[in-house]
């Protein structure tokens, strides 16, 4: 499945570093396994936007990955429920905020159907995906990620507030996952 995805994305995840790009890839991966909770019309769209969910690293505009990641897909040509995913993964409304972000710049990325499940097994991937693409617990990848950017980092800080959401998230791909605000 590596290969495949790979395959598909290797041009998009050049821009990525090695270690973001394996886990890029490690959560396309467990969101192909688990595609069979989502509705087989989302299958492909949530295997792009999980394999590619955090691109907007490698095409930084506003410093803030989601939503540079999401434009930059739209601008690719990529669909707008892979979009909407990967704009809204791992509870980054609540990261918007604490950056003082309008929450306005989810808007040009909304849909219609309900990715309910979809957004599940994405936040689950990740959550449970470590930095160089290995399975890990949620608990111990919110400490990772703590840990690295350092207790005054903005990222921190959003952790601490979204930190029951992102554990509920990292428990199962079967959860619900709500991305209003």
């Amino acid at each position: 499945m590596s290969a495949l995805l790979d395959e598909l994305y290797g041009d998009q995840l050049g821009v990525l570093g090695s270690d973001r790009r394996s886990h890029s890839l490690a959560v396309g991966r467990k969101a192909a396994a688990f595609g069979h909770l989502v509705v087989a019309s989302a299958r492909s769209d949530l295997v792009a936007a999980a394999t590619l969910h955090d691109i907007g690293y490698g095409h930084s505009a506003t410093g803030f990955h989601p939503v540079d990641g999401a434009r930059y897909l739209a601008k690719s040509g990529f669909s707008t429920v892979v979009c909407h995913l990967v704009v809204h993964h791992s509870a980054s409304r609540v990261e918007a905020q604490e950056r003082g972000i309008d929450q306005v710049v989810f808007h040009e990325f909304e849909v219609e159907q309900d990715l309910g499940s979809a957004h599940a097994v994405l936040w689950w991937a990740d959550m449970t995906t470590g930095p160089q693409g290995q399975p890990m617990d949620v608990e111990d990848r919110l400490n990772e990620i703590c840990s690295r950017y350092g207790p005054d980092d903005v990222v921190t800080r959003f952790i601490g507030r979204a930190r029951d959401m992102l554990l509920k998230a990292g428990q199962s791909p079967i959860g619900s996952i709500q991305v209003s605000a």
